[in-house]
């Protein structure tokens, strides 16, 4: 039997205890990427925001981590989550790129729109029980840019931005696979539970109590298969297409026969890259299941 997010569905939200919260302490792109003119660009979008988690499956702490990010995307069609996975079967090379651009002090932890917790001393990588508050904050901003997908091909991924005023900065297209049920054999994809009963003193309420120590044949959600920009950061948006009405199109492509393509989506989302880890930020998010089409909204 597998046990991944899915089969906890939206279950109650529970009081955890401090121990809870507790730590665990790139397919090359087809380089079109012009200012495209047909399809008008709206002159409003639908905020999303992205949720970036990091974890692991040695992580004990981290399932907590998963299920969080599990419910803050399923109550609400604007989030889109991502795992970045370290240290297990999952791990990509784009990792290293994150923990050089952030500061990753712990296991679960995650990014909200790259922006500074209003919380948790004000950290970009903040604890888990700031996410849904951080999220559902965001969500409240008036987006400057969204994104249309064509994901019907491998072949031939199209990510479009859109702009509906001018932004300064270093304005970047990052596109990213994401896979659901990602399930493996052994250590790398079994998943470590430190609130099961098999540990003393551990909550009976915990939505995880009755699972073991290791959860096997486990279902990892929302993992981060590939970066399909050039770098991790994003390809540089032309500065011609970052002004009202400017759109700014490239195309990608990738093999994903490693892969259960029903579980497949492609994120694509509009990003400053700063100096420093504070002055990163996602203006703007999409995601469509691979195979099909979201247009702007």
């Amino acid at each position: 039997m597998k046990y991944g997010m899915k089969k906890i569905y939206l279950a109650a939200f529970v009081v955890i205890s401090a121990f809870a919260l507790s730590s665990c302490s790139k397919d090359t792109a087809k380089d079109s990427g012009t200012n495209s003119n047909n399809d008008a660009v709206p002159s409003s979008f639908t905020q999303k925001v992205v949720v970036e988690e990091f974890t692991g499956a040695w992580c004990g702490y981290c399932i907590d981590g998963a299920y969080r990010l599990g419910n803050i995307v399923s109550a609400n069609e604007n989030a889109i989550g991502v795992s970045i996975h370290y240290g297990d079967g999952m791990q990509i090379a784009a990792y290293t790129d994150y923990k050089n651009a952030f500061t990753i002090s712990g296991f679960p932890s995650g990014m909200v729109g790259r922006l500074p917790a209003m919380e948790d001393n004000k950290t970009v990588v903040m604890n888990r029980g700031w996410w849904a508050d951080n999220a559902t904050d965001q969500l409240k901003n008036t987006a400057p840019c969204g994104l249309k997908i064509d994901a019907q091909s491998t072949d031939a991924i199209k990510v479009t931005a859109g702009f509906n005023q001018e932004i300064q900065g270093d304005l970047r297209l990052t596109v990213m696979v994401i896979e659901d049920k990602v399930t493996g054999k052994g250590s790398a994809y079994d998943q470590h539970n430190y609130y099961s009963k098999d540990y003393p003193n551990n909550d009976p309420n915990n939505p995880f109590y009755n699972l073991p120590s290791v959860v096997t044949g486990y279902e990892h959600n929302h993992v981060l298969r590939k970066v399909l920009s050039s770098q991790t950061m994003g390809d540089v948006i032309d500065a011609s297409a970052i002004k009202a009405g400017g759109k700014f199109e490239k195309s990608f492509s990738f093999d994903a026969s490693s892969m259960n393509g029903a579980n497949v989506k492609i994120v694509a989302f509009v990003n400053v890259v700063g100096s420093n880890a504070q002055s990163h930020k996602i203006l703007n998010a999409q995601e469509v299941k691979l195979g099909a089409s979201q247009g702007w909204d």
